[in-house]
């Protein structure tokens, strides 16, 4: 008989989502159900105080993912363009996150013209 444990929380939009899926009988324990659903893994996370940045490996690329508030920026790179996962660190340096927040600025005032013309 095979078990299914799945450990939730609960976001700030208030549905419960799973975050890790035990299944027992064929050895998958502590997987992030989006990982196993999708295969996208979280090579990590970088520390900002305005933006959540992270960097993600899934189909033969890398993903560095950069979100202010409802908007986000996604950069694909593919795996044999850089030498390590360090370079990803690299890549995502000040001047990097400055054009980000100028580009969610733009972002954000788009969004705010076109609403008002609603």
């Amino acid at each position: 008989m095979r078990r299914i444990v799945a450990h939730y929380s609960k976001p700030s939009l208030g549905y419960l989502v799973p975050q890790r899926i035990f299944i027992s009988n064929i050895g998958l324990q502590g997987f992030n159900l989006f990982e196993l659903l999708c295969g996208m893994r979280v090579v990590g996370e970088i520390a900002h105080p305005e933006l959540k940045i992270t960097i993600f490996q899934w189909n033969n690329r890398y993903l560095i993912k950069l979100e202010a508030g409802l908007l986000e920026q996604t950069f694909k790179i593919h795996e044999y363009d850089i030498s390590s996962e360090e370079d990803l660190r690299k890549i995502v340096s000040a001047e990097f996150i400055k054009e980000a927040i100028d580009r969610f600025n733009s972002m954000a005032g788009s969004l705010r013209q076109a609403i008002d013309k609603i």
